[in-house]
């Protein structure tokens, strides 16, 4: 266990405090000081301070221990470069890790306080394998608990886990005293409004046998389309283009025609029912039309194969999150992934349609030891046509801390002659 020492600083009046335990260090000397003043040596009058890394390896008697920082992210980011070629850490004492775990297919994504945590080396393992430690390609894994002990640096922290709950009790049987374990169910989010819909048709079904209840069932969905519709609605009401198109003369023509002021008196006709669930539906659409409208567009890419080991030449194509390359053997396709290199903390799966897939990081190849040491991939997947539309898709995506999110897709194509 590393030894543990606590501080606690207050910008905004300048106060410090640093405990190891029962036992308190003496920081009168800080008093009204800014951090990144008594980070580093200073003598005042009498006072001679050596920096906080000194200071602290001589309070605690060893020069190796685990900052628990309480603070800003701007005061802990400066507690961090000062110590980061030193033998300390900086952690914080309420750390979140959040374990992603499914069976099928078989995938492990860990982040921490929301950054991806790299889980390449349990690629195609079991949770009840890398629960415990193990040995691969020269490399070790101490175990889950024991890994996160080392990157967080102290067991003080609180796992949500989200998967199968007969998995997550094998983490809770074997969790040292200090972690908290809690469940965390998988996000659902993005089907409230098809939910909507979905009781709305309901409803309208219903109302076909019951006329008398439709305005009741109707104004029921209408309140569970919620605040979210309202505001989208009035947003788009309020907007300045829509006001300016409603006040221009073709506009005003149109509804002062005679046509118009018929479907007026037919509009007032109808019953109240139906005068209701028309901007109902109405709405939906439009909120749903705008969700659709601004969700980010993914780009695809179409390669055309080269030989079966394309993957080592330096013909690469770039795409969001690093390059790819193609090559082909008969009816299989491979694409080979690169990930950028100045960004060693992403996360990255690679999928094809036929089910195969691998998870990566930058310099995967170096961190596994693969055979081909000059292979200029982190990740290789194959792949075949399953549709028979003479290209097998891939999909890249990246992980966010909580799911991997796609980033591009990917179509090698496999009749040559065929061109988009």
């Amino acid at each position: 266990m590393p030894t543990i020492v606590q501080l606690r600083y207050d910008s905004a009046a300048r106060h410090t405090e640093i405990c190891a335990g029962e036992q308190k260090m003496d920081t009168a000397s800080l008093e009204g000081m800014k951090m990144e003043e008594w980070l580093y040596p200073f003598k005042l009058k009498n006072i001679r301070w050596k920096g906080i890394y000194e200071e602290l390896s001589a309070f605690l008697g060893t020069e190796k221990y685990v900052v628990l920082f309480e603070g800003t992210a701007q005061d802990r980011k400066l507690l961090e470069n000062v110590l980061a070629d030193t033998p300390a850490k900086v952690s914080q004492p309420d750390s979140t890790v959040d374990i992603v775990y499914q069976r099928e297919p078989l995938s492990t994504r860990i982040s921490i306080n929301g950054q991806p945590f790299d889980t390449s080396r349990l690629e195609n393992r079991t949770i009840d394998q890398w629960a415990e430690a193990f040995e691969i390609g020269g490399k070790s894994w101490g175990g889950i608990f024991p890994e996160l002990l080392n990157e967080i640096g102290t067991d003080r922290y609180r796992i949500r886990f989200t998967g199968m709950q007969e998995d997550m009790i094998l983490l809770v049987n074997t969790c040292p005293d200090e972690v908290e374990i809690t469940y965390q169910a998988k996000p659902q989010s993005g089907h409230a409004l098809s939910d909507i819909g979905s009781r709305l048709s309901q409803m309208a079904a219903g109302a076909a046998a019951n006329a008398g209840g439709l305005t009741t069932a109707l104004s029921d969905a209408g309140n569970q389309l919620g605040q979210a519709v309202t505001d989208a609605a009035a947003s788009i009401k309020e907007s300045e283009k829509v006001q300016q198109v409603i006040q221009s003369d073709a506009v005003q023509n149109v509804m002062q025609s005679k046509a118009v002021q018929k479907a007026g008196g037919f509009w007032s006709k109808l019953p109240k029912a139906v005068r209701i669930a028309i901007p109902l539906c109405a709405v939906l659409l439009i909120v749903l039309a705008v969700i659709l409208f601004r969700r980010p567009k993914i780009p695809t890419y179409t390669v055309d194969p080269g030989g079966f080991l394309a993957g080592v030449s330096k013909d690469q194509m770039p795409v969001p999150g690093g390059t790819i390359s193609a090559g082909r053997l008969e009816m299989i396709a491979t694409v080979y992934f690169r990930a950028d290199s100045h960004k060693p903390s992403e996360v990255y799966l690679l999928e094809s349609e036929s089910g195969e897939s691998k998870e990566c990081t930058p310099h995967h190849s170096d961190i596994n030891d693969f055979a081909n040491k000059d292979a200029d991939y982190d990740a290789d997947v194959n792949g075949t046509d399953q549709n028979k539309d003479g290209y097998v898709d891939y999909t890249l995506s990246r992980f966010n801390g909580e799911e991997y999110t796609p980033i591009c897709y990917l179509r090698v194509n496999m009749e040559t002659e065929k061109k988009e």
